[in-house]
Formats: C-alpha cells, sequence, structure tokens
C-alpha cells in the first residue's frame, strides 16, 4: 500500500499490480476479500499517519484497480468486481474520514464522531473496531467526557460477548447474558454483533473471527473501566449495572475475592443511593449547535448537533470555543455565531449567500415516558 501512495509510475503500477493480485488471492482461496480488507486498512491507517502521504496518487492506484477488476475473467465475476469496488469505497472513505479527524484536532465533538463512525465501518473485523473503540474511549477521557468513554468500554465488552456466543464459549451462562448489556448501551445489542454472521456460515468457522482469540476474562478490564468511569460521572445506576454483570462473571468464572470486592462496590452505591441526602450529581448542559449556509462542507452543512458540555461551559463560553475554532479557518468576517433560537425557516430567510452561519442555543433533554 505504501508504494501505491509515491507519484514514481513504475513503481506505483507494480505495486497496484501486487495488490490486485492478493486480492485475487484472497477471492480464490475464501471466495471473499474480508482478510484483505482488514490488512488494507490497517495499511492504509499507517501511511494517513505519515507526513508524505500523497491522497491524489492513492487515489488513483485505487481506481485502477477498480479498472483491472472490471476487466477480470473469473469466477462469480460479478460479485468479485462488487466486492472489488466495495474496498476501494472503504479506504476511500478511511481516509476522507482520518483526514477530516486531522482537520478537525480542534473539535473534540467532530474528532469523536468521526472515531465512531470510523470504528463502526469495521463491522467486518471485531478486532479492529475495538482498536477504534479504545481510541474513542481515550478521547472522550482526555476532554473529560467519562460517562461516553463509559459508553465505549461497555460497547467493547459487548462485542466480545458477540464473539464468546458465536464461538460458543457461553455455555456455563445463562441464555439471556447478551442482554444484559441492553441497559448499559440499549443500542449495542444491534450494532455489535454486525459482521460476526451470515447466514449460511457457521459463525466459528467465520473468517471474520478467524485470528481473534478472546475469552470470558477479557470481559472483566473493559466492564472494570466502564464501571469506574461510570462512577465518577456519577452515573450511579449504570454503575451498579455494570456490578451486577461483573458480580454475574465473577461468580461464574469462581473468581470469589474479586466477587466480594465488586459486592462491596454495589452495598457501597446502594447506601450512596439510599441515604438521607441524595448524591451529588455532575452538573450538565446542552446546547443545540447547527451550521447554515452554502459555503459550509458537506459534514456539516444544514446539519444540527446537541454538544453535551459541564456546566462551566455556558453560551459564553462555547461562542468563543468555536470562534476560535472556525474563524482561523474561514475568516472572521464571514462565520456569524446566531444566539437566538430562532426557526430554520426563519433563518433561512435572512441568510446572506457569501457567510456561514453557526446558531447556538440551550436546550433540555426529553426523556420518554417509557425512559422512566
Amino acid at each position: 500500500m505504501s508504494f501505491c501512495d509515491k507519484s514514481t509510475n513504475p513503481l506505483k503500477t507494480t505495486a497496484t499490480a501486487l495488490l490486485y493480485k492478493l486480492i485475487r488471492l484472497d477471492w480464490t482461496l475464501n471466495s471473499s476479500t474480508l482478510r484483505f480488507k482488514v490488512k488494507a486498512s490497517i495499511a492504509v491507517a499507517k501511511i494517513i499517519g505519515s507526513q508524505e502521504s500523497n491522497y491524489a496518487t492513492m487515489n488513483e492506484c485505487l481506481q485502477n484497480l477498480k479498472q483491472i477488476a472490471s476487466e477480470a475473467q473469473i469466477q462469480n465475476r460479478e460479485a468479485y468486481i462488487a466486492e472489488v469496488k466495495e474496498i476501494v469505497v472503504h479506504i476511500e472513505t478511511l481516509m476522507q474520514q482520518t483526514e477530516l479527524i486531522k482537520q478537525n484536532a480542534g473539535d473534540p465533538e467532530m474528532s469523536a464522531a468521526l472515531y465512531h463512525k470510523i470504528s463502526d465501518g469495521f463491522s467486518h473485523s471485531p478486532k479492529l473496531r475495538l482498536t477504534w473503540l479504545n481510541n474513542l474511549t481515550g478521547l472522550h477521557i482526555k476532554t473529560g467526557h467519562k460517562a461516553e468513554a463509559g459508553q465505549c468500554k461497555a460497547t467493547m465488552a459487548m462485542i466480545i460477548v458477540r464473539y464468546l456466543k458465536a464461538t460458543k464459549q457461553l455455555t456455563r451462562y445463562p441464555p439471556h447474558f447478551e442482554h444484559l448489556f441492553e441497559s448499559i448501551v440499549p443500542y449495542s445489542t444491534h450494532q455489535s454483533h454486525q459482521g460476526l454472521k451470515t447466514s449460511n456460515e457457521n459463525p466459528a468457522h467465520s473468517i471474520i473471527l478467524q485470528g481473534e482469540k478472546w475469552t470470558v476474562l477479557q470481559l472483566i478490564e473493559p466492564l472494570e473501566e466502564a464501571a469506574r468511569l461510570f462512577e465518577e460521572s456519577t452515573l450511579f445506576e449504570l454503575c451498579m449495572e455494570v456490578y451486577s454483570l461483573l458480580s454475574l462473571i465473577y461468580k461464574t468464572e469462581r473468581k470469589y475475592d474479586q466477587l466480594k470486592l465488586a459486592l462491596a462496590e454495589y452495598q457501597k452505591l446502594l447506601d450512596m443511593m439510599t441515604g438521607p441526602e441524595p448524591p451529588d450529581r455532575a452538573a450538565i448542559v446542552y446546547l443545540r449547535i447547527g451550521f447554515y449556509g452554502k459555503k459550509w462542507d458537506e459534514e456539516l452543512k444544514g446539519k444540527q448537533f446537541i454538544y453535551k458540555k459541564d456546566a462551566k461551559y455556558n453560551l459564553a463560553t462555547m461562542i468563543k470555543q468555536l470562534e476560535d475554532q472556525f474563524f482561523p479557518k474561514y475568516g472572521k468576517e464571514n462565520v456569524i455565531v446566531l444566539s437566538k433560537n430562532k426557526s430554520i425557516e426563519e433563518l433561512e430567510k435572512t441568510l446572506e449567500e457569501d457567510k456561514l452561519y453557526i446558531q447556538i442555543a440551550g436546550v433540555q433533554p426529553f426523556i420518554d415516558p417509557q425512559e422512566e
């Protein structure tokens, strides 16, 4: 992959041909290109980290790969061509998203969203998905978002549980074990198992799972970290849910010393929750930020985001952060920050075409009656 990044034509041509041979070999041996896709993803990530990476030449190689594949005479030709196109799109997307992370290094919310998107793109490789989720955990901790970091760790544990179920390592656990995660990370039940199984394939022998070797005991580290992060972010109820899971694991695996400690932590939380005074909770503010105007990049234009911040972030603080972030890139005279909570329809009537608008307003979370 690194030679595809070079501007020297002979090297680039040879590298493209070699890549194509590897793709075709993977297809011939496995009737799939998943193995190559994982290896290519790792290689591209390393290339993108280089200061000398040349995206134009890399894209040229990718387009040449599609062209070569389209002319191939091979069994299941249409499926093969579709797989090669999917590889190209995947690598292009990864390059674009990683470049966006660099460009938005000063915006932790945008960076976190991009990390999450990249992680979800690795449904074909649980190991790579865990790697990016762990990176996202570090980003959240760095920016003080410990609740979100805890969610990442819990999601990592859920992915491992899906793997353990697919490889029949949960036979000593209750059938509903994986569903116990739903109260901690509700969306993970759908997302985390994507790519682990196909309808006609034994998951224990899936190419996706080859090379992955996880055990039940490897659930402990992410769950313990999740419990710590939830407690530090004063999400005591979620912390108790995690300790319930840990207690079940410790009991099943006969880790009685650890079980004793987990139950003690659970009791401490119960005492706190049922004491005469309610426990202190972290004060949180929520801000809705919208980006309007034709000159915004596609990932921002016309979109709204909810920002979760500590109570120290009032409107003035957030406006200053946005100005520091966007003024240098677009020019102070071109970016207008609106703090009035007008509807989108009202705003669009007054927008100047050559300006970029940011609307910011405080909002309150809405809790559905079914969630109470």
